[in-house]
């Protein structure tokens, strides 16, 4: 898995792209999400494959605050329901659907999942 961060990434916000996922990375990334609907786990960490620092983590919060600069990484706050959201929206990348897909615009940094690394 490789983290991109794009500072003038989009036209409303910065981005933070997730790109060149394996099948079972996406797959880590669904159960993930559903692991911080259902309440198995308040918290999980993607790391960057590619020799950079970067690292997102996920977490269940309150409210969604949605993904914030932590350096040297990302910290991604949303509530369960948000969660169970981001399984749904990550599931047909782990049948070999094409494209990308936004998993959340509400912080500063948009969060793109792009498993081939083209938006």
């Amino acid at each position: 898995m490789k983290l991109s961060f794009f500072p003038d990434g989009s036209q409303d916000s910065p981005l933070l792209m997730l790109s060149d996922l394996t099948a079972g990375e996406l797959s880590v990334l669904r159960d993930a999400a559903s692991d911080l609907a259902t309440g198995r786990r308040d918290n999980a960490v993607l790391r960057d494959d590619s020799g950079s620092e970067l690292r997102l983590t996920l977490l269940v919060g309150e409210r969604n605050v949605g993904v914030r600069m932590t350096p040297p990484g990302f910290k991604c706050v949303l509530r369960r329901a948000a969660w169970s959201n981001v399984e749904g929206l990550v599931e047909p990348f782990t049948h070999g659907s094409p494209g990308f897909q936004w998993l959340d615009d509400s912080g500063e940094v948009a969060l793109l999942l792009s498993p081939l690394g083209v938006w």
